[in-house]
């Protein structure tokens, strides 16, 4: 799991691009300049220096990840689609295929292509931990030339696995320059 998270976090070092670099120095800056409000206002009014401090610790938990979220939909924009997910009959062999279609104003070569088998349900609790826990999660890095409104198809097949038929496939894509 660390090795997972490690790769992930090299994967994005290395993929940086200037304007992510300005929103991660702003996003520290503003995390320095809560601190030393807070620390501030504890002195002289109490409640105040709390809220304040509290609101640093909220900025600090979400803020990469709505800086990530943001720069993804900003400039990078990508649509995902299943096109196929289906399990052969004879065989432990599950098929996928997926479309990635390029929504952004950049050229881009490189994606990284997350997916995540769930059962499904009718129960909207039910489905949101399955899908949040998954079935079987893995990615798969694709160096392709994916030019501005282009798009690709990529075909995997998964071995080994055998899966009940109510079984669904969700995929996110990252894409960069």
């Amino acid at each position: 799991m660390l090795s997972n998270l490690l790769g992930s976090l090299f994967y994005y070092l290395n993929h940086l691009e200037l304007k992510d670099y300005l929103a991660l120095v702003w996003f520290v800056l503003l995390s320095f300049s809560f601190l030393v409000l807070g620390l501030m206002l504890l002195r002289k009014h109490i409640i105040l220096g709390f809220l304040v401090s509290i609101t640093m610790i909220f900025i600090l938990l979400g803020g990469p990840f709505v800086i990530k979220w943001y720069l993804n939909e900003s400039l990078r924009k990508t649509e995902s689609k299943v096109l196929l997910a289906k399990q052969l009959n004879f065989s432990n062999t599950f098929l996928i295929r997926v479309k990635v279609k390029n929504l952004s104003q950049q050229h881009l070569s490189k994606c990284r292509l997350y997916f995540t088998l769930y059962k499904d349900s009718e129960n909207k609790y039910k489905l949101f931990f399955s899908k949040l826990k998954g079935i079987r999660n893995f990615n798969k890095l694709v160096e392709i030339h994916l030019p501005v409104g282009g798009e690709f198809e990529y075909k995997y097949a998964l071995n080994n696995i055998r899966l009940q038929e109510d079984t669904k496939l969700d995929i996110v894509s990252e894409c960069y320059k």
